[in-house]
């Protein structure tokens, strides 16, 4: 084969993948593990340097998230597009050489 090819199933295996990894890390609470240290180091650089990476790491993990999410779904509707695609080329060479055995 020349050029490249595109694996439907694998795609959408893929897409699947990445997709619930997105949805797993959206309930993942990173912040959480650094709650308690603001009120133990109360009044030092620590304490308001945790509640940075506190806030940060929400935010990040949020992102990343919502991200993931998206990114499976583009691949999902990608899939379905080569899958149309390839139907649409099928017919169209059957049409072109009816009585064909092409497929």
């Amino acid at each position: 084969m020349s050029g490249y090819g595109v694996v439907i199933a694998a795609l959408r295996k893929s897409a699947g993948a990445v997709r619930s990894a997105g949805e797993q890390a959206a309930v993942v609470d990173l912040a959480g593990t650094v709650a308690g240290v603001p009120g133990a180091l109360a009044g030092s650089r620590s304490a308001a340097s945790a509640s940075a990476l506190s806030q940060a790491w929400r935010t990040q993990v949020r992102e990343w998230s919502n991200s993931a999410i998206a990114l499976g779904d583009n691949m999902s509707g990608a899939a379905g597009r080569y899958e149309k695609n390839e139907q649409e080329a099928k017919e169209n060479l059957t049409l072109s050489w009816p009585g064909s055995r092409f497929f």
